[in-house]
């Protein structure tokens, strides 16, 4: 049985690699999460405009209520069609970076199950 000392130096290599190879997942790991964390806070963010932007567009219908009422002039209806324009503008930038941010999240997912991959099962000598 003199050839058993190779194969336990062919195991300690094998499980250095293994070290190296953990390590390198667990740092890729760590990068998506830190972009992850990002898209999150990206999206909280786009959350807090969205809610401005409604808050918007509400306290415009009622100043739009309030001015048919009242049978404001031309000018502000124009005024009121301009800031309608630009909340939907700001509105569509929103869903597309909420879109791109949805995309990167499903991206991070699937690397993450990429890197994880199959269980493997060490035997010892």
């Amino acid at each position: 049985g003199g050839s058993g000392g190779g194969g336990e130096g062919a195991a300690a290599a094998g499980s250095a690699g293994d070290e190296e190879a953990r390590r390198e997942v667990q740092q890729q790991v760590a990068s998506l999460r830190e972009q992850v964390s990002s898209e999150l806070a990206g999206l909280a963010k786009q959350q807090q405009e969205l809610v401005a932007a409604r808050l918007n567009i509400e306290g415009l219908a009622e100043a739009r209520s309030n001015a048919q009422a009242s049978s404001a002039p031309s000018g502000d209806s124009a005024e009121l069609r301009k800031e309608l324009g630009s909340l939907r503008e700001q509105l569509e930038a929103a869903c597309k970076r909420l879109k791109v941010a949805e995309d990167s999240a499903s991206t991070v997912k699937r690397d993450l199950e990429q890197l994880q991959g199959p269980r493997k099962v060490g035997i010892s000598l």
